[in-house]
């Protein structure tokens, strides 16, 4: 089924998002058509919280990368953003 035939079919639509942004950055325009159409749309975030350490280097080389010595401020400062 083609992406119009969908949005013509349907009145409720549910975007499942990995990460706090990632519905946001990937289908902004798609949302927001919906949304002026009418169309019920919710966004489901699977990953909104972090442990209390980082679990490995990767996670202590992204929180450095991001500007973050702390898992649990860098994603309250995400979910600021996302509001």
């Amino acid at each position: 089924m083609k992406l119009k035939d969908l949005v013509e079919s349907y009145q409720k639509f549910i975007f499942i998002s990995p990460h706090l942004d990632d519905a946001v950055l990937s289908c902004a325009g798609l949302i927001k058509e919906l949304n002026d159409k009418g169309n019920r749309v919710t966004v489901i975030t699977v990953f909104t919280q972090a442990t209390e350490d980082a679990a490995s280097r990767i996670d202590l080389d992204f929180l450095d990368n991001c500007g973050y010595t702390n898992a649990h401020q860098l994603f309250l400062d995400r979910k600021k953003e996302d509001i």
